[in-house]
């Protein structure tokens, strides 16, 4: 491979707030793009810290997280990503998650460490290279980066063999366990048992869990579930509402996994989606956080059959036509039900 290209802050994002104007979150945090932005400087990551700390002290946010995300690979080699997710005075409810867990759960057969001693050895063979081919996996319903290499392809065995025998003690690791690393590893792990249902169940009321990590892997689970469903099996309410989450890894996961439903069906989602998250879908097109702006994107492209990529003009008109259509077929059916009345 050739050598890694030096990481620069190729865009800045803001989500989350509707009392202070995007420009002056990006003036006051001080950031600038083309700035080095290497994810193992410690010096960026200073820089990010005294961000969120100018952003509390002028304009006292209930909530502030300085988000960077880097790409490796592809065309977005060498790029870093911020969001600077953002909660106002007032709209505390989009951070009301489940109280943290006490309990001390069992670690069968020492599944979580093992699965974690894998995760960790699969990410240094990505970065350094050794990792050509991601996704490779033999079962299970959630493949990442896969087990496409001599050291990693014998350990998936033991995942596929010994989770369905432990899945109880992982469900409740999941629910109970004071450790969020361990509830975040529980959700991996439980993509390895056999049934889809049970595996739907198990993860869905973590959504709310009070970790980000957990969230992310409970909602990375979900969706490539659905990717591999013959037919919708997830609800769309609970992906809507972590739309309101407060961090960008939780718009990520949940607007893929909305993609995943509305592009099976999109007549039979395209009003609630619109009525629930119609402008912020528009506002996420407009982002240069790839993670964050695809997304928003696809879900639009498939609800209108319309091509307007990161265009937030045009998807404005797209939505606001669709609400002026809803609104009079909602008057229409209102003067007939009062018709039939009389």
């Amino acid at each position: 491979m050739p050598p890694p290209r030096p990481a620069v802050l190729a865009g800045i994002d803001v989500a989350g707030t509707r009392k202070v104007p995007v420009a002056e979150v990006i003036a006051v945090a001080g950031l600038e793009l083309g700035q080095p932005a290497d994810m193992q400087d410690e010096a960026f990551h200073e820089r990010l810290e005294q961000a969120g700390d100018r952003l509390r002290a002028k304009f006292g946010f209930a909530f502030v997280e300085v988000s960077p995300i880097n790409y490796f690979a592809g065309p977005e080699a060498g790029k870093t990503y911020v969001t600077i997710d953002l909660v106002d005075v007032g709209d505390e409810a989009r951070l009301r998650f489940k109280p943290d867990p006490t309990g001390k759960s069992e670690d069968p057969t020492g599944l979580i460490a093992a699965f974690d001693a894998y995760n960790e050895r699969a990410w240094k063979l990505l970065r350094a290279g050794e990792l050509k081919k991601t996704g490779q996996c033999k079962g299970g319903f959630h493949c990442a980066l896969g087990f496409g290499h001599p050291d990693l392809e014998p350990r998936e065995d033991r995942f596929i063999t010994d989770v369905p025998k432990h899945f109880a003690t992982l469900r409740t690791a999941l629910v109970s366990d004071s450790d969020g690393k361990h509830r975040a590893t529980a959700a991996y792990l439980l993509a390895y048992g056999t049934d889809r249902d049970e595996v739907m169940a198990a993860l869905l009321p973590a959504i709310r869990d009070s970790s980000s990590v957990v969230r992310n892997n409970v909602m990375r689970v979900l969706l490539m579930l659905q990717q591999k469903a013959p037919a919708d099996v997830l609800p769309l309410e609970p992906f809507l509402e972590a739309m309101s989450f407060p961090l960008t890894s939780d718009r990520n996961k949940a607007a893929f996994a909305l993609h995943e439903l509305v592009k099976r069906n999109p007549d039979r989602y395209r009003t609630r989606v619109i009525e629930a998250i119609g402008d912020q879908l528009v506002t996420m097109t407009g982002m240069t956080q790839p993670n964050n702006r695809d997304p928003a994107v696809m879900i639009l492209e498939v609800l209108s059959g319309e091509k307007h990529g990161n265009d937030p003009a045009a998807w404005r008109a797209w939505v606001d036509g669709q609400r002026a259509a809803m609104k009079k077929a909602g008057t229409k059916a209102n003067a007939k039900k009062a018709k039939r009345a009389h």
